[in-house]
């Protein structure tokens, strides 16, 4: 068994938000593998820099920020970058339009499932996308 994080399963294990107690218990009981995408890094480096932007975090902090993220992705996951075949499945995922996702969730569940894995997300409109198509999905609560 195999999990991969998207951006919403990320952000709780580095920033505190309302989802950290939920994501830090869920990460602390996983004995699997956790897949994480260079997409997913992308996406995370623009939340913090858009928090420094916005004055929610200091250039060093978020600097910091970005560091602990490094480390962690380093030590705990295995990084999986984003190649043809997942473009080609989150285009089609976004062509279906009854699953309402944008590119990016369509991205992230179309690299969960080229990799086997279930997907770990607090966005409720890609879990139930993701199950639509019978692509197992864990809601950390």
């Amino acid at each position: 068994m195999s999990f991969y994080l998207d951006t919403s399963g990320i952000v709780p294990l580095i920033l505190q938000d309302a989802h950290t107690p939920a994501a830090e218990e869920w990460f602390a009981q996983v004995r699997a593998t956790i897949f994480i995408s260079d997409f997913a890094a992308l996406e995370f480096a623009a939340v913090v820099s858009r928090q420094a932007r916005m004055g929610r975090l200091s250039a060093q902090t978020g600097a910091l920020t970005l560091d602990l993220f490094d480390d962690w992705a380093v030590r705990l996951t295995r990084r999986i970058k984003t190649d043809l075949s997942d473009m080609a499945l989150s285009e089609s995922l976004v062509r279906n339009f009854d699953l309402k996702l944008a590119g990016p969730d369509a991205l992230h569940l179309a690299m969960a499932t080229n990799h086997g894995a279930e997907l770990v997300t607090f966005d409720a409109r890609l879990a139930e996308a993701a199950r639509a198509l019978g692509a197992a999905v864990v809601m950390p609560v």
